[in-house]
């Protein structure tokens, strides 16, 4: 194993950061890590003294672990699988869904058929439970499609 630098101030920043990862977990304040490292802050350890209090503090395995990296997605846009349902989405719904369906009460025993949706008496309310833009999607694209193959459906210009 290798030696740790037993200069002051010659902690890594994944030891800090794991330090306030531990400090985190524990419920501690900024002081009570103070106190428990024995020094007034995690930038004044040594390289062995940081090592020395993860351990005793209970440490885990370091954030991105060599040989691991970073999600290239990290910072990015959630996909539309995470991206929550819109009022824009529960309005086409229920536009197309009226066009094809007598009623509303028609459209949500279809809904909770098909998209397997608790059957509830609020349309609006309803549809949301659909939840992710991404099923939202999926029933306006088969309900256009239902609605193409009886005539209904609103032609988009463009």
């Amino acid at each position: 194993m290798p030696q740790l630098n037993d200069k002051l101030g010659s902690s890594t920043a994944k030891q800090r950061q794991l330090l306030h990862k531990i400090k985190r977990r524990l419920g501690f304040s900024d002081e009570q890590l103070h106190d428990a490292i024995g020094a007034a802050s995690t930038k004044d350890l040594s390289a062995a003294a940081a090592s020395a209090a993860i351990d005793r503090l209970g440490g885990f395995a370091l954030p991105n672990e060599p040989g691991t990296k970073k999600s290239p997605y990290a910072g990015k846009k959630p996909s539309a699988a995470t991206r929550m349902i819109t009022d824009d989405h529960v309005d086409e719904i229920l536009r197309l869904g009226l066009a094809y369906f007598p009623d509303h009460y028609a459209l949500m025993a279809w809904l909770a058929k098909n998209f397997k949706i608790p059957f509830a008496t609020d349309a609006r309310a309803y549809i949301r439970q659909l939840g992710t833009a991404k099923r939202a999607g999926e029933v306006i694209r088969v309900l256009k499609e239902m609605n193409r193959r009886v005539g209904t459906a609103h032609q988009d210009p463009g």
